[in-house]
């Protein structure tokens, strides 16, 4: 291409540029709705992949540490030195998963019976709380009549408000606290191939750097890459 036309290409590969990108900002626009849910979708399925690599991120460096120190005691213990560096890599893993599950069940056991402790205190000091309500709440409004006088019907509007809204939606509560269940065993499904993928990258991670080396060896010049 001659010097003189560069200008105009360059402009041209500029406005065409603009105009695809005004294309796909409607376009996003049009199907934001379509578009997310797709995202939300990938992203559900994703997700132990998102939790296998988060944990293999943080698991790298105790992961390091225990093959390290494994391998040069074992070197000591055993000659062949593949063999070696095989168990300790097997033994870094197993106690890297063994870190994992020690450190959430801690954090489990940390939360969960203070939550539990502080729901249980609640609905026990409920009846007192309400049964003393009623004589405060009396005798503050004695001196009116009126209030005196409209306390026993409010209480009736109050238990037949309770009886027909919340009784009848009872079924609906305990669809809740099934979808809550099953959210729950879930994420746990979640997090055990999260761990899957977290012992594969630990144990694959020096291959994965030699194929993400060569990628970008093939695509950019070797002072970039």
């Amino acid at each position: 291409m001659k010097d003189e036309f560069k200008p105009y290409f360059y402009w041209g590969m500029t406005a065409l540029g603009v105009i695809g990108a005004a294309i796909g900002i409607s376009f996003i626009a049009l199907h934001a709705r379509d578009i997310f849910s797709i995202v939300k979708k990938i992203a559900s399925i994703l997700t132990p992949i998102i939790y296998g690599a988060v944990l293999a991120f943080l698991m790298t460096g105790p992961y390091n540490f225990f093959v390290a120190f494994l391998n040069r005691h074992l070197k000591k213990a055993i000659k062949n030195q593949k063999l070696a560096k095989k168990i300790s890599t097997g033994m870094a893993t197993f106690l890297c998963v063994i870190l994992v599950i020690a450190i959430i069940s801690l954090l489990v056991m940390m939360i969960l019976p203070q939550m539990i402790s502080n729901v249980s205190d609640m609905l026990n000091s409920l009846p007192k709380d309400l049964a003393s309500f009623e004589p405060l709440f009396l005798e503050r409004f004695k001196h009116y009549p009126v209030v005196d006088k409209n306390y026993e019907s409010v209480k009736l509007s109050v238990i037949n408000w309770f009886n027909q809204s919340i009784v009848p939606n009872i079924n609906k509560y305990i669809v809740g606290f099934s979808s809550g269940v099953i959210t729950a065993f879930h994420m746990i499904i979640n997090f055990l191939i999260g761990l899957m993928v977290m012992v594969y990258l630990l144990n694959m991670k020096e291959i994965l750097a030699a194929q993400v080396k060569k990628i970008c060896y093939s695509i950019l010049e070797v002072k970039k890459a």
